[in-house]
C-alpha cells in the first residue's frame, strides 16, 4: 500500500485543525496526536512551545513557580540538542516571556542560575533550521519584566520597605546584571531572529544596547537611559547609509523615556544628530503608543510625532500620577 510521505492536505489546514484540538482537547489526547506523523508532532510542537509564558498569569507572584518553569525549560532545551535530527523546541518559539516580582533574594538566584543565560543563548537562533511544516513567524518577542524588593528584618529600625534607593521596589539596573547574562542578552539582540523586545522597570540601559539589532517592535516602560555605550564605536562598523538608524515600525513607551532617549537608541553612534535635525530617526514607524502622566511629556510626545513621517496608528494614554496634567 502506497504511504505519502507528505500530507496530502495543505499545510495551513492541518495548522487550523491541530489548533482547534489544542484548545478543547486534553493534553493526553494531543500527544496521541503529536505521534501520529512527523506533521502532527511538529504542528502540536507549535502549539505546545510557540509562547513560553513561565511565569503564572492573572495570580499572585510566585518567583519559585516562575524559577522551577525555568529549570524544567532550560534542561528540555539541553536534552533536545542532544539529538541533533530532530527538531528543537526553541526552533518553535515565537514569543518568551518572563516576570519575576517579589524578594531580591529569590529574584536574582534565579536570574543568575545559568538556566535563564543558556534559554536565551538558544532562543530564536538564526542558525537552526526551520521545520518543513511549520510556518516562520513574521514577529519574534522577548519581554522581560523583574521588580525586585528587599527584606527587612522585623527588628529592622529602618522604615517599612525601605532599600537603596528609597524605594518598595526597584527595577534591574542593566550594570548590575550578572557577566553570563548579559552576554546572553546582547548575543540575543544582535545574533537571533528577535525583532520585538518589551522591557518593564528596566534602569541605565547603555545607549547603543540595541546597537546591530534587528529590532522593529520595541515597547519600553519605567525604563531609564544610560548614555554611556555598552563598547567603543569603529567607522567600519556603519555605512554611513540609512542602515545606520534603527528602523522601528511600532514604538510603545510612557513619559520614563524621551525622545532624546529615542533618539539615542535609534542612532546611537551618530554623535552629531539631533532631534532638530532633519534626518527623521523614526522614518519607517507607522504605530505609536505612548502614555502621558503630565504636561511636560507633551514636549516629547510633540517631537516624537515630528520624527515619523510615515505613522499611521497612534494610541494614547492620559493618566495623572502627579501633579496637574493640563496646565
Amino acid at each position: 500500500m502506497y504511504i505519502p510521505t507528505r500530507p496530502t492536505l495543505p499545510i495551513e489546514l492541518l495548522d487550523d485543525i491541530v489548533s482547534t484540538a489544542w484548545g478543547v482537547v486534553d493534553a493526553q489526547s494531543i500527544s496521541r496526536i503529536a505521534l501520529t506523523s512527523h506533521v502532527f508532532h511538529s504542528l502540536v510542537n507549535k502549539c505546545r512551545f510557540g509562547h513560553l509564558i513561565l511565569h503564572r498569569t492573572g495570580a499572585s507572584h510566585d518567583v519559585e513557580h516562575t524559577g522551577r518553569k525555568m529549570t524544567r525549560l532550560a534542561d528540555l532545551v539541553r536534552s533536545g540538542r542532544a539529538h541533533e535530527r530532530l527538531p528543537n523546541l526553541c526552533s518553535f518559539v515565537t514569543t518568551f516571556e518572563v516576570e519575576l516580582i517579589g524578594f531580591r533574594d529569590l529574584i536574582m538566584p534565579t536570574l543568575e542560575d545559568g538556566n535563564f543565560a543558556y534559554i536565551l543563548d538558544n532562543l530564536f537562533r538564526a542558525n537552526d533550521p526551520p521545520d518543513d511544516y511549520v510556518q516562520s513567524s513574521s514577529i519574534y518577542s522577548l519581554s522581560l519584566y523583574v521588580y525586585r524588593k528587599r527584606r527587612q528584618p522585623a527588628d529592622s529600625d529602618l522604615p517599612r520597605y525601605d532599600d537603596s534607593e528609597g524605594d518598595a521596589y526597584e527595577g534591574l539596573a542593566w550594570e548590575s546584571l550578572d557577566p553570563v547574562l548579559k552576554r546572553a542578552l546582547e548575543n540575543i539582540l544582535r545574533f537571533s531572529r528577535l525583532n520585538r523586545l518589551c522591557l518593564n522597570v528596566m534602569r541605565r540601559l547603555p545607549r547603543d544596547f540595541l546597537r546591530h539589532s534587528g529590532i522593529k517592535h520595541l515597547f519600553l516602560r519605567r525604563c531609564s537611559i544610560s548614555y554611556s555605550p555598552l563598547r567603543p564605536y569603529n567607522d567600519s562598523d556603519y555605512s554611513g547609509d540609512g542602515d545606520c538608524i534603527l528602523q522601528l515600525e511600532s514604538l510603545d513607551i510612557d513619559g520614563s523615556v524621551s525622545c532624546v532617549d529615542i533618539e539615542q537608541i535609534v542612532a546611537c553612534h551618530v554623535t552629531t544628530l539631533s532631534v532638530k535635525s532633519p534626518m527623521s530617526i523614526l522614518p519607517v514607524l507607522t504605530k505609536l503608543a505612548m502614555d502621558i502622566t503630565c504636561h511636560e511629556e507633551f514636549r516629547d510626545f510633540n517631537e516624537i510625532l515630528e520624527q515619523a513621517p510615515s505613522l499611521r496608528e497612534l494610541s494614547v494614554g492620559l493618566k495623572m500620577t502627579q501633579g496637574i496634567l493640563f496646565a
